[in-house]
């Protein structure tokens, strides 16, 4: 399965549970733009709620600096 396909399934999985998902989205932070590989979101008792997911295919961890990156791109939308 090629990256896009998994990102695809990812995106799918979100909208087989009642979210609403895109992939390849760029949203604009507060301090930059951010490439978003699925951003899901759904309404829950009159809450917003959006996940950001990254998705990574690869054969080894993801490292703790990965993670860090991600908590960032959160902070700053």
């Amino acid at each position: 399965m090629s990256w896009k396909e998994y990102q695809e399934e990812v995106a799918r999985f979100f909208r087989e549970i009642g979210f609403s998902a895109q992939t390849d989205v760029r949203l604009r932070g507060i301090r930059t733009d951010h490439d978003i590989d699925v951003l899901a979101t759904t309404d829950h008792v009159g809450f917003e709620l959006t996940w950001i997911i990254e998705c990574k295919q690869w054969d080894k961890r993801v490292s703790k600096l990965h993670v860090f990156a991600l908590r960032e791109i959160v902070s700053d939308l």
